[in-house]
């Protein structure tokens, strides 16, 4: 669970599994402006799970519904979360985008924002 869940955040809309790490979705989160979204990195702990990290994209806005859908994976000793925003508005309404995070020691880093080149207003782009 969300420690900072709220209802109607849609926690868990999607969901993926990598080594010892989950990766959980809430495209209706709040904290970047109504319905910006957000994803969570929990950590198996033994025999439970922690919250190790909020996931939030630096220009996050409302509308963007981050979180909607989301992979994780790993390769060797890095963890990729890969997240995306299918109502974001960099190339047009609704053009959408993809964010890419990466794990280093103990932190989460934004490391990309993925638009389409051609991108364009109603493309989703990121929406699966």
């Amino acid at each position: 669970m969300a420690g900072d869940g709220e209802a109607g955040d849609s926690f868990g809309v999607s969901v993926s599994l990598s080594g010892d790490r989950v990766l959980v979705g809430a495209f209706l989160d709040d904290d970047k402006g109504a319905d910006a979204g957000a994803a969570y990195v929990f950590v198996r702990t033994g025999s439970g799970w922690a919250l190790e990290s909020k996931l939030v994209p630096a220009d996050g806005e409302a509308g963007d519904y981050f979180g909607y859908s989301v992979s994780l994976s790993q390769v060797g000793t890095v963890s990729y979360a890969v997240v995306g925003a299918y109502l974001d508005d960099d190339k047009g309404t609704d053009a959408g985008a993809v964010y890419v995070f990466t794990h280093s020691g103990t932190n989460w880093y934004q490391q990309a924002k993925l638009t389409a080149a051609d991108g364009a207003s109603g493309d989703l782009f990121g929406v699966s």
